[in-house]
């Protein structure tokens, strides 16, 4: 039984990596069009609050790594 939960916990992890992969990406992706507008002469830079969503989305990707690590340590 072991081998399953273990599976299960990992397929978990591995869930929870991707939703807040695409979060990071997504709030990567706004920052970027800011920086892009300055480039084009069409606004200013990011928003506060992209560049803040940027942040936790990062933080928290990196905690989800840092879960995987500790799992696959555990568990190989």
């Amino acid at each position: 039984m072991k081998d399953k939960d273990a599976y299960e916990k990992w397929e978990a992890l591995c869930k929870e990596f991707e939703a807040a992969r695409d979060e990071q990406f997504a709030a990567y992706a706004a920052v970027t069009r800011g920086f892009a507008r300055v480039a084009k002469g069409a606004g200013g830079n990011p928003s506060e609050k992209e560049l803040d969503a940027y942040e936790e989305t990062s933080k928290r990707l990196d905690e989800i790594n840092r879960r995987m690590d500790a799992f696959v340590k555990a568990n190989a």
